[in-house]
């Protein structure tokens, strides 16, 4: 790979910054803060991002411009015989982070592996072998780990042949294995982050049954209210239907008395014309009951005399008349006796006498026989005369009677009394002529016989006063049961007035009212049927509400009493345990990797001693021996994996901290060298170094710079940045350096 130019758009304290670079070595110097290590630290970034970390070691936050600034920038390299353009812009966090590569020679766009870190793609690098290889920070050559020792212990054995940091000891390692192995699970299993966390895991995995029992059982009350809701709304809807049903009969009932309640003021209005007849009729016997009723007892009290005395004239033309057919018989027998008598005297007299005495006894006999046909002719008359003195006592009490009767008729039409009018006797009627007596008689009995009439008139008088009293007594009667029938109304006017209000609630329920009778039988059983179909909706609410205060003490929690809800806690918690099951997975992979780990370590020392080690050792020792002019000529690894440096001079082995700084940096240098050599067999590394002679001497500098220009003379890309002048002074006096200043 060569990278050929660079452009900064902004990063740390450059801004609109352009580089150019070139194949072999380049030396590029410029003073402190003129942006050497941000030159660096961008096309590290370029390639592997500027990572998540927070804090002092956040590239992110370090190399953010103070002005607020996007940050980002272009680099071109060759690579694999390819030009390409990557773009690249840095947000405040990873997720925000933009990245394009381009193939210039195709002018297609394409899409790295890895967009996040396209140098594991370019290079065949991780990050930490890319940081421990071919980059060297301003910090120096040696290796350095990422993390803490725990995690970087896997990242440490997995790249041990790119990070060998001799303070880590074969020995340290296992250390670090057993250890980390006894902190996820101890000896007797019983301690550790694996039991414990196993035992909380299956403490929230009975929770989580637990929540799941919750659950279905708040699904099955929830099913069950949910019936228990649907059952009564169709017991209310019944109940709310034999309601409209009873309330038609009871609007009818209330109809009803409402009706019976005015009949009493109907009947008292039917009442008023009967009442004014008979006040207008009673109206001539007075104002009041009592003078009516003493007018109709005086009347009828003369009445009662009329026909007395009626019957005593009666009695006494009766027996006038008795009296004048036995003198009239008297008479009669008398003269036909005495006829009888004269004439067989005088035939007697003329067979039987002679002369005179017959002349005689013939003349007495004649007288005698007149005198009996005259008694016989005229016994009538006879016995008229006989009788004479009674008719006239009985003519002077017909007159009396006639008077008292036409005084009495004349009251009684001043009191409304209207007479037949014609009368007729069965004597006119048969042409039999009366005697004068008789036909005074007849005349008095003309005028008596108004009297059953008069009577009758004065009976109705007395029904028609019954009647008033009757009237009087069910107006009354009529009136308190009016009175009765308000008060129980509570108001007719009123309760008439709810009555019309009920009829168009009914009217808007959708009823008829209307069409609604009065059915006491079937309002009884509706409301039977509404007391049964109450007692079970009352029974449905009580289920009802049971099942909510369940379901609501399921929805709390106890002992709080705070509200829950099992389906979100059961999601949280399955969720929780699903974590926790990932992260007990984690740790027994962890601990089954350290176990494995553990177990081939012995095999990994011993492939490292015999294979990767002895090779970098003899590489880094060949490294060691230009750089220190054949001084130190040999590198040893321990079997625990420490290093040690032979010096020629005295032929024994030490290691690196018993030595100067600047010869502990030509050691780690000679192992960069080594380490690069084995991973770049079969790739093209640049490196990237910052600095890396600062602890060097001139002569120590110069070895270096040599042996950099013979690795750039095989065609290695060499970038050195440095802020000494007397590195770059050195550049420019060696051959294959190209030493520049930085803009």
């Amino acid at each position: 790979m060569e990278i050929q130019a660079l452009y900064i758009k902004a990063f740390g304290g450059l801004k609109d910054y352009s580089l150019r670079l070139g194949p072999g070595a380049t030396l590029f110097y410029g003073p402190n803060e003129r942006g050497k290590t941000t030159v660096l630290t961008f096309i590290r970034a370029m390639f592997y991002g500027l990572g998540e970390r927070r804090g002092q070691d956040s590239l992110r936050e370090r190399y953010t411009p103070r002005d607020g600034a996007a940050m980002g920038g272009n680099l071109w390299f060759y690579h694999e015989g390819v030009q390409y353009e990557m773009s690249r812009s840095f947000g405040p966090r990873k997720g925000l982070d933009q990245i394009s590569l381009i193939d210039l020679d195709s002018n297609r766009l394409v899409e790295p592996f890895d967009p996040e870190q396209p140098g594991k793609e370019l290079f065949g690098l991780a990050q930490e072998v890319f940081a421990n290889s071919v980059f060297v920070e301003s910090s120096g050559p040696r290796v350095r780990q990422s993390g803490g020792a725990d995690q970087a212990l896997w990242e440490t054995l997995s790249d041990f042949m790119v990070t060998p940091d001799a303070k880590v000891t074969a020995a340290e390692v296992q250390g670090r294995l057993t250890k980390a192995k006894l902190r996820l699970r101890s000896a007797s299993g019983r301690k550790g982050e694996i039991p414990e966390l196993t035992a909380r895991v299956a403490e929230m995995d009975e929770k989580v049954r637990n929540l799941a029992a919750i659950q279905d059982e708040e699904a099955g009350l929830a099913e069950e209210l949910d019936h228990l809701q649907t059952r009564l709304g169709a017991l209310r809807s019944q109940e709310d239907s034999l309601k409209q049903r009873l309330s038609l009969f009871e609007y009818a009932e209330d109809r009803e008395r409402l009706r019976l309640a005015q009949l009493p003021q109907t009947e008292l209005a039917a009442l008023e014309p009967e009442e004014a007849q008979l006040e207008q009729a009673l109206e001539p016997f007075g104002a009041d009951e009592n003078a009516r009723r003493a007018t109709l007892n005086k009347l009828q009290k003369e009445l009662q005399s009329l026909l007395e005395t009626e019957q005593r004239v009666q009695m006494t033309r009766a027996q006038r008349r008795e009296s004048r057919r036995r003198y009239q018989n008297i008479l009669r027998i008398a003269g036909l006796a005495l006829a009888v008598l004269a004439v067989a005297v005088l035939l007697y007299a003329y067979f039987m006498l002679q002369g005179d005495l017959r002349s005689q006894v013939m003349a007495v006999s004649a007288v005698g026989a007149l005198i009996g046909i005259l008694l016989y002719g005229q016994r009538h008359s006879a016995a008229n005369w006989i009788i004479r003195g009674k008719s006239e006592a009985a003519a002077e009490a017909r007159s009396t009677l006639d008077g008292r009767l036409q005084q009495f008729r004349e009251d009684c039409a001043a009191l409304g009394y209207q007479p037949e009018a014609g009368f007729a006797s069965s004597a006119s009627d048969s042409g039999t002529s009366l005697q004068p007596e008789e036909q005074a008689t007849s005349n008095g009995l003309r005028k008596l016989s108004d009297l059953p009439a008069l009577g009758i008139f004065l009976h109705s008088v007395e029904e028609m006063l019954e009647d008033r009293q009757s009237l009087a007594k069910e107006k009354q009667r009529l009136l308190a049961a009016a009175r009765r029938e308000e008060e129980a109304l509570g108001g007719r006017i009123a309760f008439g007035q709810r009555l019309e209000i009920q009829r168009q609630a009914l009217k808007h329920a959708g009823a008829d009212p209307d069409t609604a009778r009065v059915d006491y039988p079937a309002a009884d059983r509706l409301a039977e049927e509404l007391l049964l179909l109450q007692a079970e909706r009352l029974t449905a609410e009580k289920q009802e509400s049971e099942t909510r205060v369940r379901l609501e003490s399921l929805l709390r929690e106890p002992g709080t009493g705070a509200a829950i809800s099992p389906s979100a806690l059961h999601w949280q918690m399955s969720t929780e345990l699903r974590e926790e099951q990932n992260r007990l997975d984690t740790l027994v992979q962890r601990w089954r990797a350290l176990e494995l780990a553990e177990n081939t370590l012995a095999n990994n020392l011993l492939e490292l001693r015999e294979k990767l080690l002895p090779r970098l050792a003899e590489s880094a020792g060949g490294y060691m021996q230009q750089l220190s002019r054949g001084r130190y000529d040999t590198i040893q690894v321990t079997e625990n994996l420490g290093i040690l440096l032979r010096d020629s001079r005295e032929g024994h082995y030490y290691s690196p901290e018993n030595f100067s700084s600047g010869t502990e940096d030509q050691l780690w240098f000679a192992f960069r060298l080594a380490l690069t050599d084995y991973l770049g067999e079969g790739r093209d590394l640049p490196l990237l170094l910052d600095d890396l002679f600062m602890n060097f001497d001139d002569k120590r500098a110069a070895e270096g710079l040599d042996l950099l220009a013979a690795r750039a003379a095989e065609g290695q890309q060499v970038i050195l940045l440095t802020c000494h002048k007397r590195i770059a002074k050195l550049a420019e006096e060696r051959a294959g350096w190209s030493a520049r200043t930085l803009p």
